[in-house]
C-alpha cells in the first residue's frame, strides 16, 4: 500500500492502477534489515557501516558491514541525485 498512499498523499496524484512496490517510480531503493549488526553498533555508538573487527565484527558480519556501507552509499547517492535535479 505504501506506493499508492505516497502517490496520493505526498504527490497529490491518484493512479489507476496504483503502482506496485517493484514498479514505483518514487522508490529510491530498499535496505536490508541488518539486525545482527545493530546490537554491536549500539554498544560502540557507531553506524553499522563503520564497525570494525575491534568492535567485534568477525566472519560473516565483516561482509555484512561492507554490504551495509555499499547499500547506504548507493541510497545517499540516489537521494543526492534527486535533490540536485
Amino acid at each position: 500500500q505504501i506506493p499508492s498512499v505516497y502517490q496520493a498523499e505526498m504527490m497529490g496524484e491518484i493512479k489507476d492502477p496504483p503502482p506496485t512496490f517493484d514498479k514505483d517510480p518514487n522508490r529510491l531503493g530498499t535496505l536490508k534489515h541488518y539486525r545482527s549488526l545493530m546490537p554491536m553498533a549500539q554498544e560502540v555508538h557507531k553506524p553499522i557501516f563503520y564497525l570494525k573487527p575491534a568492535d567485534g565484527v568477525v566472519g560473516g558480519h565483516y561482509y555484512a558491514v561492507q554490504n551495509a556501507y555499499r547499500d547506504f552509499r548507493e541510497l545517499a547517492q540516489k537521494i543526492e541525485q534527486q535533490i540536485t535535479k
